[in-house]
């Protein structure tokens, strides 16, 4: 198992979410790792303590492999996370009659389970194919 707040096979893609309410938290992360992912998922700023809005980096977002960032209204954060870690794929759940073209990856409205892994295997985030080297340091 995967140590830190990564939960979930250690050679697995490590996928963060971002959710304020923490009951889509916890069935986002259960999914997740039913599916073979590692997961972690955190509050955001929302939760009032945010090391990346705070000190200007996260260390599970660093570790990630994708983020899916399910807060509300939160574009700032969204763009933040595109501008630190340009190469982590950032998904975004938005409703069918949305424009916004503010997200990296946006799923819509409602995020399904087939949905989620859809746009996962899109960015090459497939667990029955895991890149050789693609291994995290244990987080803290």
């Amino acid at each position: 198992m995967a140590s830190g707040p990564w939960s979930g096979p250690e050679e697995a893609p490590h996928v963060l979410v971002e959710a304020a309410d923490g009951a889509s938290r916890w069935a986002l992360e259960t999914l997740l790792r039913q599916e073979g992912y590692s997961a972690a998922s955190c509050a955001g700023p929302t939760a009032g303590s945010c090391p990346l809005v705070e000190a200007g980096d996260c260390r599970a977002a660093s570790e990630a492999d994708a983020i899916v960032s399910l807060l509300e209204g939160a574009t700032e954060v969204t763009s933040a996370l595109r501008e630190h870690f340009p190469k982590t794929p950032v998904i975004t759940e938005v409703s069918t009659d949305s424009q916004s073209s503010t997200a990296s990856l946006a799923v819509p409205s409602p995020l399904t389970r087939e949905r989620m892994l859809r746009v996962l295997e899109s960015v090459g985030l497939d667990v029955s194919v895991r890149e050789v080297g693609n291994t995290h340091a244990a987080c803290s």
